[in-house]
């Protein structure tokens, strides 16, 4: 028997028997099993992804999307979510080749298809798939194939099976990842070479890159110095597309906040509610929010108390977390475009109206704003636990507090005299006040837990913003790196959320819109000075010594003070 003829008989023999969990005799004798066949052969064609139409290679919002913790190729996205939510079953005998983009994917399907299937398709062949089919034509990615819901033809190749994909590990579903049946070959490279790797292939389907840099520079950086830079949270409003219905907890505890001692400020009516005095709209929601909300160990829970640097402290966070997605100095970076408020969600806000359900789809790590005190917080218990979320709150000398919050009342009631505003500050009226009882509760957590709740004072940030930038993004386990550091990150970072910076841009001068839900106010009106002292323009020196005096004697022993 001539070589051909035995090949071809074997090449027939094995193909009668695959799946059987037997092989052709001469296969046996020789140890080679018969292996995969092309997929174009068997299946067509292997679906491509859409190329995307212009911009710019390095735009993340272009290219990728965020889920489940990790960045994926946007058009990968549908199948990364079906074959995460379980639709594609796995064999005994599959072989999943799993690797990022640019790392030897190509060769590396070249070569196992090459090794496992030698038995039908001996490497020297003239007429091997791999002399006239594409490597990518002979191991299809997985994900590609569910994208454009062809995941059916995986069901018709026979076993083995060989397959690639680019999603992470954590991202596979468990009966692929968990399974002793299914084997994953994975391939790594320098992350240097990946990354100009990664950009000549962009710009072979995208435009040049005409003027702008190889990479923003933090991504230059981390590259540099073979580190990696955390993605962080997405912004809000990216990903809240208006499908989740507002559902108003009112009628569930209607009967319970009725009943709740009431009082009129200003433009809110008010219910005193374990302790604090809560905008009567908060208080169902208070109570789901405590009941029902799950925090996971990666969020992070900016707090603050109304008009003592939220907006500024929402900006910071995100652009210190996201950096590794959005780089500062980057000309569309979400802050650019949006509005802090629009860039972290608001608890209070999404639970009074029901829309809890957004907080659930954010991808993990996630930033997200109270006004609550920390007592009332339902991640409260979980800052005592190992692994817990974390919270940050940032502090305000109650007399700035004061006036700043006068200022912003009088937008929604332009007679409001500020003496009612002083008044209802000083005896505990004030919404969500005591404030002395709201700021002692992060103040003792902090305390207690510094590892968990991180306590700023918003002075500070005025005076050294750049070091308190450097505190918040290692408490949120996001440090500068040095070469980050030597990059001007954290320059980067504060001159983007400047006052004047974001005062300036249009989505945050009048005219622009509104934030908030209830009491939705004029984005400009979260942006009136911005600076310590102003106090001084609108209190007598009586009014400030008996506010003082107030809060000396409340604080009296905690070991905190406000000069």
């Amino acid at each position: 028997m001539t070589p051909d003829m035995a090949r071809r008989l074997d090449a027939i023999v094995g193909e009668k028997l695959r799946g059987s969990g037997l092989s052709s005799m001469a296969a046996t004798n020789r140890q080679v099993a018969v292996g995969p066949v092309p997929f174009k052969d068997s299946a067509g064609a292997v679906p491509l992804p859409p190329i995307p139409a212009g911009g710019h290679p390095s735009d993340p919002k272009l290219w990728v999307r965020y889920y489940e913790g990790t960045w994926v190729i946007a058009s990968h996205l549908p199948g990364v979510v079906s074959i995460h939510q379980g639709s594609f079953t796995p064999r005994c005998g599959d072989v999943v080749l799993a690797n990022p983009p640019k790392c030897g994917t190509t060769w590396l399907k070249a070569l196992a298809f090459a090794t496992m299937a030698r038995g039908t398709y001996p490497p020297g062949h003239d007429d091997h798939p791999l002399v006239r089919l594409n490597p990518h034509d002979c191991v299809p990615f997985i994900e590609l194939l569910f994208a454009a819901e062809q995941g059916s033809k995986m069901d018709g190749l026979p076993s083995p099976r060989l397959m690639a994909t680019h999603m992470q590990h954590s991202v596979l579903p468990a009966s692929i990842s968990n399974n002793t049946d299914c084997k994953i070959v994975y391939i790594c490279r320098e992350p240097k070479d990946m990354v100009v790797s990664l950009w000549h292939f962009a710009r072979r389907i995208a435009q040049p890159a005409r003027a702008r840099p190889l990479l923003p520079t933090s991504m230059a950086a981390a590259a540099a110095s073979n580190t990696t830079v955390p993605s962080g949270p997405v912004p809000f409003k990216d990903v809240d597309d208006g499908t989740v219905p507002e559902h108003t907890p009112k009628e569930e505890f209607g009967d319970l906040v009725a009943a709740l001692p009431r009082r009129q400020q200003s433009i809110l009516e008010l219910r005193l509610y374990q302790g604090f005095w809560l905008p009567e709209h908060w208080v169902s929601g208070t109570i789901v929010f405590q009941r029902r909300f799950s925090p996971r160990p990666d969020d992070v829970v900016l707090a603050s108390y109304p008009k003592c640097g939220t907006t500024w402290l929402k900006a910071l966070a995100f652009a210190a977390a996201a950096r590794g997605a959005h780089p500062p100095d980057a000309a569309g970076h979400p802050l650019r475009r949006l509005n802090p408020h629009d860039c972290v969600p608001f608890i209070d806000d999404i639970f009074a109206v029901g829309e809890e359900a957004k907080l659930d789809a954010l991808p993990s790590p996630r930033l997200m704003n109270t006004h609550l005190p920390c007592t009332l917080l339902s991640v409260y218990p979980v800052i005592n636990e190992a692994g817990g979320c974390r919270v940050v709150y940032v502090s305000r000398d109650p007399k700035g507090m004061a006036v700043s919050l006068w200022h912003f009342l009088r937008r929604a009631k332009p007679d409001l005299s500020f003496a009612e505003t002083f008044e209802s500050v000083c005896d505990g009226t004030v919404a969500v006040g005591p404030v002395w009882d709201r700021v002692l509760s992060y103040w003792g957590a902090s305390v207690a837990r510094p590892d968990r709740v991180l306590f700023l004072k918003y002075e500070d940030l005025l005076r050294d913003t750049g070091a308190n930038v450097r505190r918040l993004a290692e408490f949120m386990s996001r440090p500068f790196s040095a070469a980050e550091e030597a990059a001007g990150d954290v320059a980067a970072v504060v001159e983007l959320c400047s006052f004047d910076k974001l005062k300036g841009l249009e989505v945050n001068k009048a005219g622009s819109g509104n934030a908030g839900r209830y009491r939705a106010m004029p984005r400009d009106a979260f942006f009136r000075k911005g600076v310590a002292g102003d106090w001084a323009n609108h209190m007598t020196p009586e009014m400030a010594a008996r506010l003082d005096e107030i809060i000396r004697e409340k604080l009296q022993g905690t070991g905190l003070a406000f000069a």
